[in-house]
């Protein structure tokens, strides 16, 4: 898993997407059935697998693939760095809501690394993305107006 991870890796960095895309994949090949334990290094190497699909997919275009790959990573280790790839990932793609519920997670969950540069994507996603006003006031829709 590590040397298909790494060739994976290498393709990602000469930006071959479609290539790293298909060598994590195979990574993952046999070890989708085995839950975690976040205690060793296989372990490790899958998320660093469902990861790199996440980015790989992204940088295809493949929105739903990404999507998917990164909900996997979240799934399998809901830790404050995998919810600040999501909500990255949804800043992105301008769905600007779960990009906000995301990054509050993150910046709950870790403060310390995720506090200022949380406020900064939160900021952005107030100021810079259709759909603002909605985070602005905290997803709220009004149902008296249909907005």
């Amino acid at each position: 898993m590590t040397a298909r991870n790494l060739v994976a890796t290498i393709h990602e960095s000469r930006e071959e997407w479609s290539e790293a895309s298909d060598w994590y994949q195979l990574a993952l090949a046999g070890s989708l059935a085995t839950p975690l334990t976040l205690n060793t290094s296989e372990d490790a190497e899958i998320l660093r697998a469902w990861r790199g699909i996440g980015y790989s997919e992204r940088k295809l275009g493949n929105l739903d693939e990404a999507e998917f790959a990164y909900l996997e990573l979240l799934k399998r280790s809901p830790v404050a760095e995998h919810y600040f790839i999501m909500g990255k990932f949804y800043e992105d793609i301008q769905r600007t809501v779960l990009a906000k519920e995301h990054i509050q997670r993150a910046i709950e969950l870790d403060a310390d690394r995720y506090g200022d540069e949380g406020r900064r994507l939160m900021q952005r996603l107030v100021t810079g993305h259709f759909g603002c006003f909605e985070v602005y006031r905290g997803g709220a829709v009004s149902n008296s107006t249909g907005k």
